[in-house]
């Protein structure tokens, strides 16, 4: 079992949504373009919104269950198509819209310890990692997703230890 150094919390999408978003990526990212050393392939293979990472592996997971069947469901909608960009790396993404998952995210960023290291969340799905500034041909097709809509009913808990595991929410208690 692989050891991550730290938890996190995502949301996964269904199966429908995650498919469109791999299709998307593999149609229009050119294998020549792609950059992930680390999987071979620049393009995600499991999309996903990362609603906090960094945790801290010893606060108990029974605490962050609790924390999280408590969070109110919530819908999320697709935005457009952006870049992350670096020197190494531009990493395409889907913004995603959602005051409630913002504030969720800075709810959970006090009550959780953790090691997140941005001042500002900037909730999106990945596309794929490519090679800077070889892909901007992609924001043609910057809304190709928006409006794409979905209540959030489960939140992933992803352990250190590589266990992952969904949490239901809006279950008070």
């Amino acid at each position: 079992m692989k050891n991550y150094g730290w938890s996190s919390l995502m949301i996964k999408f269904n199966e429908t949504i995650n498919n469109q978003i791999i299709s998307f990526a593999n149609q229009v990212i050119p294998i020549e373009y792609q950059s992930d050393p680390e999987n071979g392939s620049g393009i995600v293979t499991d999309p996903h919104i990362s609603l906090i990472t960094d945790l801290e592996i010893t606060y108990p997971e029974h605490k962050i269950r609790e924390i999280i069947k408590n969070i109110p469901s919530f819908k999320v909608e697709f935005g457009t198509i952006s870049f992350f960009r670096n020197d190494t790396v531009d990493v395409a993404k889907i913004d995603i819209e959602s005051d409630q998952l913002n504030e969720i995210h800075y709810h959970l960023k006090e009550l959780i310890p953790n090691h997140y290291k941005f001042d500002e969340y900037h909730p999106h799905c990945t596309l794929a990692f490519v090679k800077p500034g070889t892909c901007d041909f992609i924001l043609q097709q910057s809304n190709y997703f928006r409006g794409i809509n979905f209540q959030v009913d489960w939140i992933n808990y992803n352990s250190a230890k590589g266990v992952t595991y969904p949490i239901k929410i809006n279950q008070k208690s």
